[in-house]
Order: C-alpha cells, then structure tokens, then sequence
C-alpha cells in the first residue's frame, strides 16, 4: 500500500461556533488527502489544504483564528 508524506500539509475548515479546526494529517498515511478529507472534514463543511508555512506559528490566539473561504 502506498502511503503520502503530509509532512508539509494542513486542512482547515470552520467549528460550528465560529472558529476554526485544524486537521493535521498523520505522517506516512495510506490515505489520499482527497480520503483524509471525506473521512475527517464534516459532510457540507468548506475546507482548504494550506502549507505548513501558510499557519501562523504562534498559537497563543488560535481559538481567535477564523475561517474565511477563498
């Protein structure tokens, strides 16, 4: 079975209160991102795959962040 390297990869999408979840692939997963996101991300949820370097950090305001759609 052939795994990824989502080393460098995050999903985010919006929490029901206003917020935003921050899915982190697991290292050398057997599963496409396309079958990580159908798994994890709720059905009707807008999501978007970010680069590692595209997250701020410093997480000290992370329940402050929110989700804005492209």
């Amino acid at each position: 079975m052939a795994t990824y390297d989502y080393s460098d990869k995050l999903v985010i999408f919006p929490n029901d209160d206003g917020g935003v979840c921050v899915l982190t692939p697991a290292p050398e997963c057997p599963l496409s991102l396309e079958q990580i996101i159908g798994k994890d991300v709720p059905a009707g949820k807008p999501h978007q795959v970010l680069n590692v370097s595209e997250v701020p950090a410093d997480h000290t305001y992370f329940n402050a962040w929110t989700y804005e759609e492209n």
